[in-house]
Parts: C-alpha cells; sequence; structure tokens
C-alpha cells in the first residue's frame, strides 16, 4: 500500500477514517483522530509516526513506529488494519 493510495481511500470513504486517519501537523482534526483506531500522522520534523491507538485521549497505544518514507509507513498502517482483508470486509458491510 502506497501513500497516495491509503489517502485516496480515506477521503473516498470517510467512514473510514474510523479505522484509519491520514494527517499532518496542520490538518490533524482531534475529533478524528481521538476515534480511529490506526494514525498516520506526519510530524513537523518530516517523519512519518505510525500509532495504532488504544485511547488517544489518554495517549494510550499498542504500537508505534517513525519512518522516513511515507510509502512504508502507510504500509505499516495499512498492514496494522488488517489488509486487503479487513477493507474488504469493510466495503461489504458499507454497501
Amino acid at each position: 500500500m502506497t501513500y497516495n493510495d491509503l489517502k485516496k481511500i480515506t477521503k473516498e470513504n470517510k467512514i473510514f477514517r474510523q479505522f484509519i486517519y491520514v494527517c499532518n501537523l496542520f490538518t490533524c482534526r482531534y475529533e478524528i483522530i481521538c476515534n480511529t483506531r490506526v494514525s498516520l500522522y506526519r510530524n513537523g520534523l518530516g517523519k512519518y509516526v505510525v500509532t495504532k491507538w488504544l485511547d488517544y485521549e489518554y495517549q494510550k497505544y499498542s504500537e508505534r513506529k517513525i519512518f522516513s518514507d511515507k510509502d512504508l509507513a502507510a504500509d505499516y498502517a495499512w498492514k496494522l488494519f488488517g489488509g486487503d482483508e479487513e477493507y474488504k470486509k469493510f466495503l461489504n458491510k458499507n454497501e
């Protein structure tokens, strides 16, 4: 999964943001990120931070990795979500 493909999926399916949210320092919205499972966030240093959240409000997470390459970060976020199989389930459920 590439960064651009993942961003396209999240833009087309606003409901999908509850699973993966892609944002950066300036576009990050608290009301969305606090309700998502996996976030891909570009920080002020230009690094991509992927986090699998347990509770955003209390900053509890099960996994967090920092990447220099946005495509590697997007692929990792996609894997944390569950990949193509979970996405197919999501699409079938939301048709």
